[in-house]
């Protein structure tokens, strides 16, 4: 029974570590995440949907890979490398959606994590292996307050609305909606909104 307790713990030891390490991770830095992003922010101008924020900071002068939907592939002619500047930096990236954007290149912002300067780089997809924390982009972008999610959206109700060919409803006739990205990554929440919107029209 001692063992047990003193293997717990341990480990409730290990997660309060942890935990703190990760509360704190901003600390050491001049300039944290929220400030980044807010030097950042003014060269968006850009719903955060489409906004990602590295969990931790980028090595000066790392080498990164980037390909389409940030997924680097050797043989892919859009993939490739790049270096991260001679500076320690969050980087945050604006991923492009070629049908919104008409174009492929997404904005890479290293943001200095000593002095706030920023250098910006035009990467076709964007860089891999980063892990992203969309806890400081909801933090940023809403406060404390709770961001909206998928579950938050109103459900699209079956349309009553008469048309000429008779109620819709009643008219044995459905219409599947289906938009997406191309991965769970890239399924932004406006996809949802193009669902909505063809729901409306067919409606009329």
């Amino acid at each position: 029974m001692k063992k047990i307790i003193v293997f717990c713990t341990a480990l409730c030891a290990i997660y309060s570590f942890y935990a703190c390490e990760k509360e704190n991770a901003d600390s050491k830095y001049a300039i944290s995440k929220l400030e980044a992003l807010e030097i950042v922010k003014p060269l968006l101008n850009q719903w955060p949907d489409n906004l990602v924020i590295s969990l931790s900071t980028i090595p000066a002068n790392k080498t990164l890979k980037y390909g389409p939907f940030g997924h680097y592939k050797s043989s892919d002619p859009n993939s490739g490398t790049t270096k991260s500047p001679d500076y320690k930096s969050w980087l945050i990236v604006r991923i492009a959606d070629p049908q919104v954007d008409d174009v492929w290149e997404s904005r890479h912002f290293f943001v200095n994590v000593e002095t706030g300067s920023v250098q910006e780089k035009s990467l076709y997809g964007y860089v891999e292996g980063i892990t992203w924390d969309d806890e400081t982009i909801h933090q940023a972008f809403y406060g404390n307050g709770k961001s909206p999610e998928y579950d938050d959206y109103p459900s699209l109700a079956p349309s009553t609305a008469a048309t000429k060919s008779g109620d819709f409803s009643s008219s044995g006739k459905y219409a599947v909606i289906i938009s997406g990205g191309a991965d769970k990554e890239n399924n932004w929440r406006r996809y949802w909104n193009d669902c909505q919107y063809i729901s409306e029209c067919v409606k009329l």
